[in-house]
């Protein structure tokens, strides 16, 4: 299964363990071959970090604001902390975003 194998014991709530026992049992696989592909999907899509944007750009450009997610509840405090060329582009990209969903 593994070209190079390399154990690896974690620690999770003890109903998180019996799901997956059982999870394996009912598909007939091991516990290695129900949580192993998870770990490596989410180490692959983990593994460069956001290239949205890369940590490099943070100490190059320190005046860099990180935007807030789709899911985050926008606040004055928070609006009023932008600068009016982020507030611009925050319009422009949700504008896209808006556009996008009508499609």
């Amino acid at each position: 299964m593994f070209k190079e194998p390399s154990h690896l014991s974690l620690t999770v709530e003890k109903s998180v363990k019996v799901a997956l026992e059982e999870i394996a049992k009912r598909e007939g696989k091991s516990l290695n071959e129900v949580a192993g592909p998870v770990l490596e999907g989410f180490a692959k899509a983990h593994g460069e970090g956001n290239d949205a944007y890369s940590l490099q750009m943070w100490s190059d450009k320190p005046e860099s604001i990180a935007l807030p997610t789709i899911y985050e509840d926008p606040t004055k405090p928070k609006v009023d902390k932008l600068s009016d060329p982020d507030r611009k582009f925050m319009r422009d990209q949700m504008a896209k975003w808006y556009r996008a969903l009508q499609e």
